[in-house]
């Protein structure tokens, strides 16, 4: 009806076997559109099965890295095994299936050198990978989030007007441990700016869109 050849299904993190079936349903149809979406490293991704999502036209998927540091994730209750992330990753490299990889730094409790290493992480898989880009962001404490109503458990020791009843985006916080945010965002433009000159590249040399890798 709308004659629409790309679908960008918006979605915070698709669980792995949901991406699955929505690429049985395209080639089941014969659908001749290319996709993409937000998933999970959460569950091992086999060749095959990334050979049919690739079949079913999506060449690209994004993920939540968050921290490359097992220690950092388990703070965060990601539920994610870094190991399970790495075999991800290689199978990627191996299909040059491309992937958007999101991370962030400075969760309270959070070293300088677990930053860095998150950091280091990426930058390295994004340069040994064409179609991989990346980018860090830096933690902001939200109204009503985990860390916000159970500051203690991360050594938190004070917001600043923790009081006020309506949302905010970001509350300052202090905490014994936290790194500067000058020095974060040095950290996380290391690969942001890495991966922008990735991105304006591919643009100058791909004129007229996205191109699929089918």
């Amino acid at each position: 009806m709308y004659r629409c050849n790309f679908i960008y299904l918006s979605d915070e993190a698709v669980p792995f076997n949901k991406v699955a079936k929505i690429a049985d349903l395209i080639v089941e149809k014969k659908l001749n559109i290319l996709w993409t979406t937000y998933s999970k490293l959460d569950t091992k991704f086999t060749i095959d099965l990334c050979e049919k999502i690739i079949r079913s036209g999506c060449d690209v998927l994004s993920f939540g890295l968050e921290s490359a540091n097992q220690r950092v994730n388990d703070l965060m209750d990601k539920g994610v095994s870094i190991a399970t992330v790495i075999e991800n990753l290689n199978v990627f490299r191996k299909l040059r299936f491309g992937c958007g990889i999101g991370a962030m730094i400075g969760f309270p409790g959070e070293t300088e050198q677990e930053m860095h290493y998150t950091a280091d992480f990426l930058s390295s898989y994004i340069n040994e990978n064409k179609g991989v880009v990346g980018y860090i962001s830096i933690f902001s404490l939200n109204a009503r989030s985990y860390v916000y109503d159970h500051p203690q458990e991360f050594g938190i020791s004070s917001i600043e007007n923790a009081d006020e009843y309506f949302y905010k985006e970001n509350y300052d916080y202090k905490s014994m441990q936290r790194v500067p945010y000058e020095r974060m965002m040095e950290i996380a433009n290391k690969v942001n700016m890495q991966s922008m000159s990735k991105v304006v590249f591919r643009g100058l040399k791909v004129k007229g869109g996205r191109k699929s890798s089918r």
